[in-house]
């Protein structure tokens, strides 16, 4: 049976520090620990790396979507002001037509007056 370093004992009997594993002089897992936390740091670092990216594409997909509202608001708005200078014509031609109506009318009227003048 192996004798731990530290107390003495058997190694059944001294398992509370290091179970069932010879130290043999090495110090005491600070070197393991260091690199566990390095490794964890870098995951952290990847993690929020990867978030970073993640939140960045949002945001550019936010602003292309805004930028695609707007331009359909802009072509909605130059649709609209389109409608209403095409029903400004029509309204025109409405208005002329009425006075080219009156017009005849009046040529009419004054062509009877004359025939009747005879």
């Amino acid at each position: 049976m192996a004798v731990c370093p530290y107390t003495g004992l058997g190694y059944p009997a001294c398992n509370a520090h290091a179970p069932y594993f010879v130290t043999s002089g090495l110090p005491d897992c600070t070197i393991f620990s260091t690199l566990s936390h390095k490794r964890h740091d870098f995951q952290k670092k990847i993690v929020e790396n990867k978030m970073g990216v993640l939140i960045y594409n949002m945001c550019v997909l936010i602003y292309e979507m805004c930028v695609l509202i707007y331009e359909m608001w802009v072509l909605n708005y130059e649709m609209c002001v389109l409608i209403y200078e095409m029903c400004f014509l029509i309204y025109k031609m409405c208005v002329l037509n009425y006075k080219v109506c009156v017009l005849i009318y009046e040529m009419c009227v004054l062509i009877y007056e004359l025939c009747f003048d005879l």
